[in-house]
């Protein structure tokens, strides 16, 4: 748990720091801009693009809450002891659990790996505006946007 807070700690860091670099590197991942881009959405209080001391403040105590919230129900799941921490036998269980999960992402209990390919063959025929075969960042958005219009949410 230590170590998945540290991480998390490590990973906002330059995200925080400077917020304000909206470009992405050619190298770096589109994850770290939208991420960037979603904490000047959430955290820029003035819009001036970056992130001043206080809105830097402001996101560090909001991603503390969270990391507690987080460490809560990781405790409450895993703590089979109940001695408020975690052993390294259930350290062990959390991280396999929480890897089950992640290679696990996107399919629905029940579904079989054949109707998620069909899913997102149809997704494709209806999103891929440029048809190079996968979906860009503006393309997942509308796909977002339309789900989002249909279910109401």
């Amino acid at each position: 748990m230590k170590t998945t807070l540290i991480l998390a700690a490590l990973l906002m860091a330059p995200v925080l720091t400077r917020a304000e670099e909206t470009p992405a590197a050619p190298s770096e991942a589109p994850a770290g801009a939208a991420f960037r881009k979603h904490m000047l959405e959430r955290f820029d209080a003035d819009k001036d693009g970056q992130l001043s001391e206080t809105e830097r403040e402001a996101a560090k105590a909001a991603m503390k809450e969270k990391g507690g919230e987080l460490r809560a129900k990781v405790l409450e799941k895993f703590d089979a002891d109940k001695d408020g921490k975690l052993s390294e036998s259930e350290r062990e269980t959390a991280k396999a659990a929480m890897k089950a999960r992640k290679d696990g992402a996107g399919k629905k209990k029940g579904k079989e790996e054949g109707e998620g390919a069909e899913i997102r063959q149809k997704l494709l025929e209806q999103f891929d505006e440029d048809k190079d075969g996968q979906l860009n960042e503006a393309e997942r958005t509308k796909a977002r946007e339309a789900r989002k219009n249909r279910t109401g949410a």
